[in-house]
């Protein structure tokens, strides 16, 4: 007797087309029901959640360092992957300077570049919900390592950066009031 018969059936009981797709839809609902219940690959190699601070450096030619300001919200792009609105941290943000010898020839000192005034360095600290795996902190499906570029943007600009450093912020502590 033939695996297929001439009328295509399995075994001459059942059409193997209807096989197939009977089977295609019960491992798809077992694949929902794993997901689901939370006991994919993916749930498994996430070490914790929570909040994620990540410092960005931006070089750029700004004329107005006040327009960034901790508490504001402002729009991420993560490696080209439009992300989500964060928090600014905190802002530290100064005119780029350059050393300028002394007569000594020895020593130096540091003085803002009058050739490039608006040249800047802006160090953003960004704040958002996180997951720690084991290969790196993750926003939104991509990992932040040090030199990731993401574009922040505001009312007034739109300017890339690059990660200085990513932490997971640790929960704060609830003291045992009464």
């Amino acid at each position: 007797m033939a695996i297929l018969d001439g009328r295509g059936r399995l075994l001459g009981v059942v059409n193997a087309l209807d096989a197939v797709i009977t089977l295609t839809v019960v491992a798809m609902l077992v694949g929902i029901v794993v997901v689901k219940s939370g006991r994919t690959a993916v749930t498994r190699v996430v070490s914790s959640q929570g909040t994620a601070e990540v410092d960005l450096l931006i070089r750029a030619n700004i004329r107005d360092l006040g327009m960034f300001k901790a508490g504001d919200k402002a729009f991420v792009t993560v490696r080209n992957q439009p992300y989500d609105k964060v928090l600014i941290r905190a802002v530290q943000a100064k005119r780029a300077e350059i050393a300028v010898p002394i007569n000594d020839g020895k020593s130096f000192r540091i003085t803002t570049d009058p050739t490039m005034p608006y040249a800047s360095e802006v160090i953003l600290t960004l704040q958002d919900t996180g997951m720690e795996t084991e290969d790196g902190i993750v926003w939104g499906g991509q990992k932040l390592k040090l030199g990731v570029p993401i574009d922040v943007e505001g009312y007034k600009y739109r300017l890339r950066g690059s990660v200085l450093d990513v932490r997971m912020v640790p929960p704060a502590s609830t003291s045992g009031k009464n």
